[in-house]
């Protein structure tokens, strides 16, 4: 009898206790960039590179500020694929995968694909494309 009277005073006396630990505020975690697979495609006809978006994560404008694809032997030829409206973006958010954007360039070049941090602008190369190996997906 004194058993039971132990455990029912036990449940009381611990219903407002978890034993589940609770989670750390939202500012330690480390901000990382979403995963985000591309395919590139040159089309000679067209003098473009049509670059796509494979998979990964939906782009938001609470992910990410941008992402850009940029020429750099062919004065930095840029385009920006998804970004906040005054950025004249060829998309906007969010950017979910299966879409493309075409890019521009007189001549296969090497070409990158940035994306950029919300807020602090820090930005990350996500892929790159080389005309002599095709493309190169980077590590992130």
């Amino acid at each position: 009898m004194y058993r039971r009277a132990l455990l029912a005073s036990l449940a009381t006396s611990l219903a407002g206790c978890s034993l589940a630990p609770s989670e750390p505020p939202p500012a330690s975690y480390p901000r990382t960039r979403p995963n985000i697979f591309i395919s590139f495609d040159w089309d000679p006809d067209r003098s473009a590179l049509s670059v796509s978006f494979e998979g990964g994560n939906r782009l938001t404008a609470e992910n990410t500020d941008r992402l850009t694809i940029v020429t750099p032997d062919l004065d930095d030829s840029e385009t920006i694929w998804v970004g906040p409206a005054e950025t004249n973006a060829k998309a906007s958010f969010p950017l979910t995968p299966e879409t493309a954007v075409t890019h521009e360039l007189p001549r296969p070049a090497s070409t990158n694909v940035y994306w950029f941090e919300p807020g602090e602008g820090d930005e990350e190369l996500v892929a790159r494309w080389d005309p002599e190996i095709e493309s190169t997906e980077v590590d992130g």
